[in-house]
């Protein structure tokens, strides 16, 4: 069986790799939709537009945070230990691609509902009225944003919202 290849403090540059494949691939995917939208009038792009830069900073700092971090380390980490640092994100982005997808059929409110309610146990909130708190709020403050103050109607679904 092939070991890595380790550099001269013993860290292993495809950990590194296998550790930066998902903030790199996220801000590529964040440039691609900014220049995708470029093309938008002001008022139809900015706030996308403003969303996607803070997306990138916080991918920038992210990524420095990781290569900084292995750059200090004295060995490297085990492929175990560079998926329990990430399997928290991986599973959050799949349940959003699951969350996106399921938008168009069955409403956005009747998927944002155990989209949010099963993401906050993901990423590490683990008392149930905070789930439910936050759950219900994130609802409650999309709709009064969109329905209401903005006037902009969602996908409805089953309830009709």
């Amino acid at each position: 069986m092939n070991t890595p290849q380790l550099d001269k403090k013993g860290r292993s540059p495809a950990r590194l790799l296998i550790t930066l494949i998902l903030p790199v691939a996220l801000l590529i995917y964040s440039v691609f939709f900014f220049r995708a939208i470029y093309d938008l009038d002001l008022n139809s792009r900015a706030y996308p537009q403003f969303l996607i830069g803070i997306l990138a900073l916080l991918l920038f700092i992210q990524v420095g945070s990781d290569v900084r971090e292995w750059l200090h380390s004295e060995t490297h980490r085990s492929l175990l230990e560079s998926w329990q640092r990430w399997r928290r994100t991986a599973l959050a982005a799949a349940w959003t691609l699951i969350f996106i997808a399921s938008i168009d059929t069955i409403g956005f409110y009747e998927a944002l509902v155990p989209y949010v309610a099963l993401l906050l146990p993901m990423i590490g909130a683990r008392r149930p009225w905070t789930v439910a708190l936050y759950t219900a709020g994130t609802a409650l403050g999309i709709y009064l944003l969109f329905d209401l103050a903005l006037r902009v109607r969602l996908p409805s679904g089953f309830l009709g919202l």
